[in-house]
């Protein structure tokens, strides 16, 4: 599953699946990618986190990510659950989240989502992998609100 940056869409992604699926090692035993999906995020959807930017919470760094990226959270199980479809549930999973997609793949796998679908318990027991790609895991310094925790 590729968790996208903001504003990306999954054709942003082709070359990267591209690349993953053709790449094989000269260890016959090595794990092959086999399908991999993208969560799939309209452009449009971003606009939903500007809402809650002004809000006390915001300013208190003690927005939700649950009531803030519900949406976002939507999207990956919907990914998941084709993956799952696709290739069953004793598949492993692994998650590449790029920019903030790793902030909130990191928050998704910490139960910061409030799932309890049957896709997210399958999830948390089939997740071998989390790899982030220029993901701000820390509080930048001397910034005023964070919202990466």
């Amino acid at each position: 599953l590729i968790c996208p940056a903001q504003f990306c869409v999954p054709v942003d992604y082709e070359d990267l699946i591209t690349s993953l699926q053709k790449r094989r090692g000269a260890d016959a035993d090595e794990t092959t990618i086999a399908t991999c999906k993208v969560a799939k995020l309209p452009r449009t959807e971003w606009i939903k986190v500007a809402s809650h930017l002004p809000s006390k919470d915001f300013l208190e760094s003690t927005l939700q990510p649950a009531k803030t990226l519900d949406w976002y959270f939507q999207a990956m199980e919907s990914a998941l659950a084709d993956i799952y479809a696709t290739e069953g549930e004793n598949v492993n999973i692994s998650i590449i989240g790029h920019s903030i997609g790793g902030w909130v793949a990191r928050a998704y796998l910490g139960g910061l989502s409030g799932s309890s679908t049957s896709v997210y318990r399958l999830t948390q027991e089939r997740c071998s992998s989390l790899v982030t790609l220029g993901t701000p895991h820390s509080s930048p310094s001397g910034a005023l609100v964070d919202q990466t925790r």
